[in-house]
């Protein structure tokens, strides 16, 4: 970042102005290029800046409720609000039930030891503010579960209470799951195991889920033995319990006993920092060999690790039961994170394999996994050669599997899309009043993948461009997007909007660094577009690097460099249909996938 772009960040943090855009700007600024910094400069602002600051937020909090609970929490708690601290908080401004002042007291005096320490006066200036509103309305309380301070490599997630089971939910779910299909008894029986499933998914895993069944059911009997939950973060029973046939694929599912636990949080936390004491960010276990002492605290957490799987869930019992009494030929469970895949996988590991879905996170560095990756019976099937590459590296006793991944569409269906980007419609600019070219990106915009760093490189650029360009940012959000008019968000759309955005766009941006195969990139890649990934991900760089379809950034003078390039010269990165038809068609992955699980199969 340019000197007089960091500059001018600090200066409006010194003396805020009313606007909320800019307030958003200058924290999005500094948090993607000097979250450190900016850490320290927040917690020593003088009594008088922090009346500034709330006398600032309070000018537009009525009109923008959720913007105003994010910079509240980034000024004075050092963080960002999870979901259910920004829900809680939003609702009380809404309703004028506090201001954003009495919210700032709350926030600030939960933290006193790092207030005494760093700002001894701002302490006692926000203590007689708390004690002024517990005064006036003793009723009000903050928010149970508050994120810790950024700067980490990647934060937990945010979780929501348990909900209380029902009796209905409670009781036996065998009548609804009796084994009450009659198979093809020439063909063998698959199931593939994952924590959640259906056609209303964005979700990267379940697609793949879907698709593998898809695959499989060519050349066996499938079924997709899941939960009732939709939701990831509390795990609660929404869908019906049982067996159903969603577009062709049969359905079986579980209840979750218990929704995720509010202590789940709080060990994530403590786990997190644990870890981030013994292991650096992204350091494989194996490094631990050459360290006897820290290794053995590493092993010390293995109880609280077991208790965070279980805190963690979808504690699904019945489907454990199920899995135990009901005799597949094979079984796939999709992803290695989840309570459905830790318990289930060791019951039937001598014919079953994991499709992991994992990169460098610390949950992969918690002691737990050492008997998943190193148990010598199950299979693996790996979605691209950098997520093959890495696990290899950090579990080297663990059994070697193809590199399958998978496909998105048949060559038909690419080869089309790649025609609706030459005919240059403009269907998607017209519907969202989008004048010029723009940069798209796709999914949920969320902090955790890497939007708040792409809105603020996006504004970078245009500071030091001027150039005339849009970024549209299509998905369901997570996070408060600053209300800048160079920025266009759509919301959730559905496929043929999609579509035409893909087509239309003159780069993709893809700012996730925790990614383990991207459908989203590739559908860009297969559409034509330019990309622009970070180069935090490896998996995203072996893309681009392979394809010859895009750039990658390391920070945000390279984004700036980068993005110039593919605006300039976007004729050099037209490969990304070839090389997604050739390697993620259809009909590229299911043969591979067929033959590996047929081999499993006859060599039992």
């Amino acid at each position: 970042m340019s000197l007089s772009a960091e500059q001018h960040a600090f200066s409006v943090i010194a003396d805020p102005p009313t606007d909320a855009a800019s307030l958003q700007e200058a924290l999005l600024l500094l948090d993607a290029c000097s979250p450190a910094l900016l850490n320290s400069v927040l917690r020593c602002l003088s009594p008088k800046q922090r009346l500034r600051w709330i006398t600032a937020i309070a000018s537009f909090a009525p009109q923008m409720p959720q913007a105003a609970v994010e910079i509240v929490y980034r000024v004075f708690l050092l963080t960002f609000p999870d979901r259910d601290g920004a829900r809680h908080y939003t609702t009380l401004l809404e309703s004028e039930r506090i201001t954003p002042g009495d919210m700032a007291h709350l926030l600030a005096v939960r933290r006193p030891l790092s207030l005494l320490r760093y700002a001894p006066s701002a302490f006692f200036f926000h203590l007689f503010g708390f004690l002024r509103v517990k005064i006036r309305a003793g009723s009000l309380r903050p928010a149970r579960n508050q994120s810790g301070d950024t700067g980490a490599a990647r934060s937990p997630a945010s979780i929501s209470a348990a909900e209380p089971t029902s009796e209905k939910n409670q009781q036996s779910s065998d009548d609804r799951n009796k084994d009450d299909i009659e198979y093809d008894s020439e063909k063998p029986s698959i199931a593939i195991v994952i924590h959640r499933a259906g056609t209303g998914f964005s979700g990267g895993a379940e697609r793949l889920a879907l698709e593998y069944a898809r695959y499989l059911s060519e050349i066996a009997s499938v079924e997709v033995v899941t939960t009732q939950a939709r939701d990831y973060l509390t795990w609660k029973n929404e869908f019906p319990e049982g067996l159903q046939n969603e577009d062709g694929i049969l359905l079986r599912r579980f209840p979750v006993k218990d929704g995720r636990h509010r202590l789940f949080h709080k060990l994530s936390m403590l786990l997190f920092r644990s870890l981030s004491m013994i292991l650096a960010a992204g350091s494989p276990p194996s490094s631990l060999q050459k360290r006897p002492l820290a290794s053995v605290f590493w092993k010390m957490l293995t109880p609280l690790a077991l208790l965070w799987m279980r805190l963690q869930g979808p504690h699904a019992p019945e489907l454990q039961a199920w899995i135990k009494r009901r005799n597949y030929d094979f079984y796939i469970f999709v992803t290695y994170l989840y309570e459905t895949s830790y318990a289930s996988l060791p019951i039937v590991a001598d014919r079953a394999a994991l499709v992991p879905t994992a990169h460098p996170e610390w949950p992969l560095q918690l002691p737990i996994w050492q008997r998943i990756f190193h148990d010598r019976r199950p299979g693996w099937i790996f979605l691209a050669e950098e997520e093959h590459r890495f696990l290899r590296q950090w579990f080297p006793e663990m059994n070697d599997g193809p590199v399958v991944g998978c496909g998105l569409a048949s060559v038909a269906q690419l080869q089309t899309l790649e025609r609706k980007r030459a005919a240059g419609l403009s269907s998607f600019r017209e519907r969202f009043s989008i004048n010029g070219p723009f940069v798209l990106y796709t999914g949920r915009i969320d902090p955790e993948k890497g939007c708040r760093k792409l809105i603020a490189y996006f504004l970078a650029f245009l500071r030091k461009s001027n150039a005339r360009l849009t970024l549209v940012l299509v998905g369901t959000e997570a996070m408060t997007v600053p209300a800048h008019p160079a920025i266009v968000t759509t919301g959730f759309v559905d496929d043929d909007v999609m579509q035409a955005a893909l087509c239309e766009c003159s780069v993709y941006a893809h700012p996730s660094p925790y990614e383990s195969f991207s459908f989203s990139l590739l559908e860009a890649m297969a559409a034509g577009a330019p990309v622009l990934v970070t180069a935090e991900s490896d998996v995203l760089r072996g893309h681009v690097i392979r394809s010859r379809a895009g750039l990658y950034y390391r920070d945000i003078d390279d984004f700036i460099e980068k993005l110039t390039v593919l605006l300039r010269e976007p004729q050099r990165f037209q490969n990304g249909p070839h090389y997604v038809q050739k390697r993620y068609s259809h009909e590229a992955v299911k043969g591979t996938l067929q033959r590996y699980v047929l081999e499993r199969i006859g060599a039992q």
